[in-house]
C-alpha cells in the first residue's frame, strides 16, 4: 500500500493515473466523446451501465482481504510503521537534498530512523514492563481470590450504604443522631470490638486460603503437562468412583456378578472351579478384583472429564496449601494479601497481627492490645468511628435491599447475575494477558522487520510496482491503485494524528488518577491509550475499569469514582474541543449516531479491528467513493499535525475536477 501510494503520487504529478501525460495547449481534443460500448448482446437498462469489470476487480480484492484476515495485525502494523518512518525519511531527505532523490541517502536515513524507533520502544518497554506486570498480577490475584457474594455485598456497602449513611447523618440533626447512635454503640466497646474483629479475621483468613488453594491448584495442574489426563483419571478413580461405589454398592456388585462373574471364574480357574460359587465369592482376590473393575467401569463412563478438572485442581491446591502452611512459607503472601484487601489505607499489618495474636488469647488481652496500640483519645476515637461507619454502611445497604424487594428482583439480582457471569471472563482475560502480549510482541517484531525492509528498499519496490502498468494485470492495477493509495494516506495520517491525541489523553488521565489516589494507574492508563483509538465509545470503555478500581480499592468509595468520572469528562472535553479540531480537523468527523452504528456493525463482524478501522473505512467510502470527495487531509489539518508532531507535511497534489482527463 505504501509503495503503491508513492507510485500513484508520482503519476499524479506527471499526468493521470495511467501514466499518460497531460495534453498541452496545442493538442487537439477529440471531436466527439467515445460512445460507451454496450455489453455483448445489447443488454438494456441496468445491465447495460452496471460496472461489471470494476465489480469483479474489487470483489477479488475484497476476497483477498478476507483470506488474509488472520494477518491483520501484522499487515496493519507493517503499513503503519512503514508510513510513519517513510514519511519522516521523505521529509529529511527533502530537506537535505531538495533537487533530486538519492537512494543511498534515503537508506541511510531509514536505518537511522529505525534505530531511533527501536531505542524509543526499548526505553518505553523497560520503563513500563515491570510496573505493568506487577499491577496486572496484583489485580489478577485479587480478582481470582475474591468471593463473589462478599464482593457484591462490599460493592453495595461502598455505594448504596455509603450514600444512605451520608444522607442519614447530614446536617445538624444528622450530626446529633450520629452522636447518639455512636455513643450507644460504644457502650459495650471491648466485647463488641473483639467480636467484630474476630469475624473480620475469620473472613480474611478464609478468603486468603481460597486464593492460595486456587493459585497453587492452577500451578500444579499446569506443571503436570503430559500427565494431566492420566493423573486426573486416577483422581476420579480414588474419589469420584469410590464415592459412587459406596453409594450404590449393592446394586453395582449384583450387576457385576451377572455380567462379569463367569468371565472372572474362567480366568482364575481355567481347568474348572474346585470351589462352589458361594466359596469363590468369599475369596479375598474375588472382592478385590470385583471392586477394582467396578470402579474402572465407573471411570470409563465419565465422558466429560472437564467437569472434574476444577475439583481436581482444588484438591491439588489444598494439599499444597497444607505443605506451605507447615513450612511457614505463607507469611509474606498473607501480608501482601492484607495490603491489597484492607478496608482502609490507614490500617497497618503490624497492628493487625498484634491484635490477632491478642484475640486468640482472651478478651482482656485484646482490650489491652487495643489500648496499647490506640491509646491516645484522638486515635482511639478515629478508629472507633471508622469501625462504626463500616458496620452502619453494611446495615444500611442490607436494609435498603430488604425494604425494596421489587428493586432487588428487577435490578440488583440482574446486576449480580451479570457481574457473576462477567467476572470469570475478566479473570480469564487477565490470566491470558501474558500469552497474548507474547504473541503480539512476536507479531510486532515481524512487522518491524518487514517495515524496515520496505522502507530501506522503497525506491526499488517503487520501480517494481511501476512495471505492473505494463503487465497483464494493468487493468487491476489502474482500478485498485488510486483508491488504495488514497485510503492508505487517510489511514496513515488518521492514526498518526490519533496517536498524538491518545498520548495526550493517557498523560492527562495518569495525572488525574494519580492526584485522586487511584491504584494500578499504569495498567489503567494502558487501557486508556488503546481505547483512545476508538471514537465516542472509547472514553466509556476506558472509564469503567477506572471507576470500578476507585470503588473496590482500599479506602475507595463511590464518591472517589464520581470524582474520577468527572476528571475523565474534563479530559474528554479537552479532547473534543481542543485536540480533535486542532489535530484531526474534520477528517474523521461523522455524526455520533452514525459512528455508534458503524462501531456496532464493525465489532460484530470484525471484533476489535472493526472498532479501530470501522470509522476510517466508513469515512473513505462515504467521502471518496460515494460523494467523490478527496479523502486526504486538508491543509489546515496537515499544518496542525506538523505543529504537534514537529514535522512538515508535504502538500498534496492539486485536486482535479471530477471527470478530468477523460475528455
Amino acid at each position: 500500500m505504501l509503495a503503491v501510494g508513492y507510485v500513484v503520487e508520482r503519476r499524479e504529478e506527471k499526468g493521470d493515473i495511467t501514466g499518460r501525460k497531460e495534453r498541452s495547449d496545442g493538442d487537439m481534443p477529440d471531436p466527439k466523446p467515445q460512445a460507451q460500448k454496450s455489453p455483448p448482446g445489447g443488454l438494456p437498462g441496468f445491465l447495460a451501465w452496471f460496472p461489471w469489470e470494476k465489480t469483479l476487480i474489487w470483489g477479488l480484492f475484497l476476497l483477498l482481504v478476507y483470506v488474509l484476515r488472520h494477518f491483520f495485525f501484522i499487515i496493519f502494523m507493517t503499513f503503519l510503521l512503514s508510513y510513519i518512518v517513510s514519511s519522516s525519511v521523505k521529509r529529511v531527505t527533502g530537506w537535505v537534498s531538495p533537487d533530486r532523490e538519492r537512494a543511498w541517502l534515503q537508506r541511510l536515513v531509514a536505518v537511522a530512523g529505525f534505530a531511533i524507533l527501536l531505542a524509543v520502544l526499548y526505553g518505553v518497554g523497560t520503563f513500563l514492563y515491570r510496573p505493568l506486570k506487577t499491577q496486572a498480577e496484583g489485580l489478577y490475584n485479587r480478582v481470582v481470590a475474591v468471593n463473589f457474594d462478599d464482593l457484591f455485598n462490599d460493592l453495595l456497602r461502598r455505594t448504596v450504604g455509603a450514600w444512605r449513611y451520608e444522607s442519614k447523618y447530614r446536617g445538624a440533626e444528622g450530626a446529633k443522631l450520629l452522636d447518639e447512635e455512636f455513643a450507644a454503640w460504644r457502650k459495650d466497646e471491648p466485647e463488641h470490638l473483639a467480636e467484630s474483629f474476630r469475624e473480620d479475621v475469620e473472613e480474611l483468613e478464609r478468603t486468603f486460603r481460597d486464593q492460595v488453594v486456587k493459585e497453587e491448584g492452577e500451578k500444579k495442574w499446569a506443571a503436570l503437562k503430559d500427565r494431566q489426563n492420566l493423573l486426573l483419571r486416577s483422581w476420579i478413580y480414588e474419589n469420584v468412583a469410590e464415592r459412587k461405589y459406596q453409594e450404590g454398592r449393592k446394586e453395582l456388585e449384583e450387576e457385576w456378578q451377572k455380567s462379569h462373574e463367569d468371565d472372572w471364574i474362567l480366568e482364575k480357574f481355567p481347568n474348572g472351579p474346585t470351589l462352589s460359587r458361594e466359596e469363590i465369592r468369599k475369596l479375598p482376590e474375588y472382592a478385590f478384583d470385583r471392586e477394582r473393575q467396578i470402579k474402572r467401569d465407573l471411570v470409563s463412563k465419565e465422558k466429560n472429564l472437564d467437569d472434574h478438572v476444577a475439583a481436581f485442581k482444588v484438591d491439588l491446591g489444598q494439599k499444597e496449601h497444607e505443605r506451605l502452611e507447615k513450612a511457614r512459607q505463607l507469611d509474606g503472601r498473607f501480608q501482601e494479601f492484607y495490603e491489597r484487601t484492607k478496608s482502609s489505607p490507614d490500617e497497618k499489618f503490624e497492628e493487625f497481627m498484634a491484635l490477632r495474636s491478642a484475640m486468640r488469647q482472651s478478651s482482656d488481652a485484646f482490650e489491652a492490645a487495643w489500648n496499647r496500640l490506640f491509646g491516645t483519645p484522638e486515635e482511639r476515637e478515629k478508629r472507633l468511628l471508622a469501625k462504626f461507619r463500616l458496620e452502619r454502611e453494611k446495615a444500611l445497604a442490607q436494609d435498603a435491599i430488604g425494604k425494596e424487594k421489587e428493586l432487588e428482583f428487577l435490578q440488583l439480582a440482574n446486576i449480580k447475575k451479570f457481574l457473576a457471569e462477567q467476572l470469570p471472563v475478566f479473570t480469564k482475560w487477565i490470566a491470558n494477558l501474558g500469552v497474548t502480549l507474547v504473541e503480539l510482541t512476536i507479531q510486532f517484531a515481524l512487522s518491524l522487520l518487514l517495515s524496515f525492509f520496505i522502507t530501506f528498499d522503497l525506491p526499488r519496490l517503487r520501480r517494481g510496482i511501476q512495471k505492473l502498468e505494463q503487465s497483464r494485470i494493468r487493468d487491476f492495477y489502474h482500478e485498485i491503485a488510486p483508491g488504495l493509495a488514497s485510503f492508505g494516506r487517510l489511514i496513515g495520517r488518521a492514526f498518526q494524528a490519533q496517536g498524538v491525541i491518545a498520548l495526550c489523553n493517557t498523560l492527562l488521565t495518569f495525572i488525574g488518577i494519580k492526584l485522586l489516589g487511584i491504584q494500578n494507574e499504569i495498567f489503567l492508563c494502558s487501557i486508556v491509550f488503546i481505547c483512545s483509538f476508538i471514537p465516542v465509545v472509547g472514553v466509556v470503555i476506558s472509564s469503567v475499569p477506572i471507576a470500578l478500581m476507585a470503588i473496590i480499592q482500599p479506602g475507595g468509595s463511590i464518591w472517589l469514582a464520581l470524582w474520577a468520572i468527572g476528571a475523565i469528562l474534563v479530559i474528554h472535553f479537552i479532547e473534543t474541543s481542543i485536540l480533535n479540531p486542532k489535530i484531526l480537523g474534520d477528517m474523521l468527523h461523522l455524526h455520533p449516531v452514525l459512528v455508534l452504528g458503524i462501531l456496532a456493525v464493525g465489532e460484530y463482524f470484525f471484533h476489535v479491528w472493526g472498532l479501530l478501522l470501522g470509522v476510517p473505512v466508513a469515512v473513505y467510502i462515504i467521502r471518496h467513493v460515494i460523494l467523490a470527495e478527496d479523502a486526504r487531509f486538508s491543509l489546515s489539518a496537515q499544518a496542525a499535525v506538523a505543529k504537534v508532531t514537529g514535522v512538515r507535511a508535504p502538500a498534496p497534489p492539486p485536486q482535479e475536477p471530477i471527470g478530468a482527463g477523460k475528455g
